[in-house]
């Protein structure tokens, strides 16, 4: 797999889990590329991907424990500088009440592994995929925070050519990514 990321322990789960179909060797980096964010391809698939908020418990017992988006104001927030979202700005909804908050805090990067590395760390309050903190939320190395309170998601879209149908062995891989990428941290 061509690209950057460490989360790549998942890749053999689908050959283990469809040996009956021979799913074989897939070739990502030519057969199926992923996009964040919006795309205009014709022939997407997309996967929808939810964003949390997560905190060490040791932060928590330093710093306490936010309770409206506000409260985070007051906190050390984790900046993931990516896209052209405006710097420190987190949106979130609850029913139709929406929230805009200003976070600040000492660290920001654009690299989404070191803002969780950071959280990991007891240094702040970070915002990832799901995906991304819930084997950390499981094992208690993180804590979920306002999980009544929806950020944007962050959607990911297999995008494959018009001209090309998806063969058998990247639909059970994007049907295994898409059950993957959705994690239940309630």
């Amino acid at each position: 797999m061509h690209g950057k990321s460490p989360n790549t322990e998942w890749l053999p789960e689908p050959v283990q889990l469809h040996r009956e179909k021979r799913v074989g060797r897939l070739r990502l980096a030519v057969g199926l590329p992923f996009v964040v964010g919006p795309c205009v391809e014709i022939r997407i698939v997309e996967i929808h991907g939810r964003i949390a908020m997560a905190v060490s418990p040791a932060y928590l017992a330093r710093h306490g424990i936010p309770s409206t988006p506000h409260d985070l104001t007051r906190h050390a927030c984790l900046v993931l500088r990516e896209n052209d979202s405006a710097y420190g700005t987190w949106h979130f909804s609850r029913g139709k009440r929406m929230e805009t908050v200003k976070v600040g805090g000492a660290l920001s990067s654009n690299d989404g592994n070191a803002v969780l590395q950071w959280a990991l760390d007891d240094r702040g309050i970070a915002v990832r995929s799901e995906w991304e903190l819930n084997e950390h939320i499981r094992r208690g190395r993180l804590v979920p925070l306002l999980m009544e309170w929806a950020l944007p998601n962050a959607d990911i879209y297999a995008i494959y050519l018009e001209r090309n149908k998806l063969s058998a062995k990247l639909r059970v891989f994007v049907e295994f990514l898409a059950e993957y990428l959705q994690p239940d941290l309630d």
